[in-house]
């Protein structure tokens, strides 16, 4: 179903999709729960509505993926549980990529993290629609120089005796791992453990947009992964 309905001002003319995706002008709204709207002149009656204003990916601070048909639940079932965790201001939303789902969280994202893992492990069944919940510490513009002073500014908690891995993962882009991974494993002078590192250097290239963050293992939540080692200590 598609309709054009006017919000507020005459500049903005918005499309409502049946995906749940409004657009118009600069501006996106995400509606992931919607129960249902009338029009008359205006939009009325929108109920058990969740909306996310969208300006640029760099203004969030979490990624969480999923299955692409499940895109609009997961991204209720995460803002919910960002609500639960104590961020009532949190926001979440679907990513023109499919099954990427990015998050906005007032908390420190790794503290958010570390606060979705606590409530997994007592409330594992509201976790079912997301594989993956990452921090995003800083956004930079995909280019190799702008990604490799991000790393730099952020590796001095890295001490000389710790080991690090890169791990990018890409979307939308024409770069291939190595051109990032060698340039910015040149930065540091520390050992390389892919196993069981002491830091992760995550590179998240999404188009023209790098997320770059320096974290522990346990900064990340594979969420799949811990549900099931939570439902094999439950037998």
């Amino acid at each position: 179903m598609l309709s054009w309905l006017l919000f507020g001002s005459p500049r903005l003319r918005c499309l409502v999709l049946s995906s749940g995706i409004l657009c118009g002008g600069d501006s996106i709204r995400i509606l992931s729960q919607l129960s249902y709207y009338s029009w008359s002149g205006g939009v009325s009656n929108i109920k058990s509505l969740q909306t996310c204003y969208v300006g640029s990916i760099m203004e969030y601070n979490l990624l969480a993926t999923t299955e692409k048909i499940l895109m609009s639940a997961a991204s209720s079932q995460l803002w919910m549980n960002l609500r639960a965790v104590g961020d009532e201001e949190a926001r979440t939303n679907k990513t023109r990529i499919g099954g990427l789902i990015q998050g906005k969280t007032n908390l420190d994202p790794v503290e958010a993290i570390h606060l979705l893992r606590e409530h997994l492990r007592s409330e594992p069944d509201r976790y079912d629609k997301l594989f993956r919940i990452l921090p995003v510490i800083e956004w930079v513009e995909t280019s190799m120089d702008e990604i490799v002073g991000e790393v730099e500014s952020q590796k001095e908690q890295v001490k000389p005796e710790d080991t690090f891995r890169v791990t990018v993962e890409k979307r939308r882009t024409d770069l291939g791992r190595l051109d990032v991974i060698d340039p910015v494993a040149a930065v540091f002078d520390n050992e390389v453990d892919l196993e069981e590192p002491d830091w992760v250097v995550l590179i998240e290239i999404i188009g023209g947009k790098t997320g770059v963050s320096i974290i522990r293992e346990e900064d990340m939540l594979n969420v799949q992964k811990e549900r099931a080692a939570l439902s094999l200590e439950a037998d």
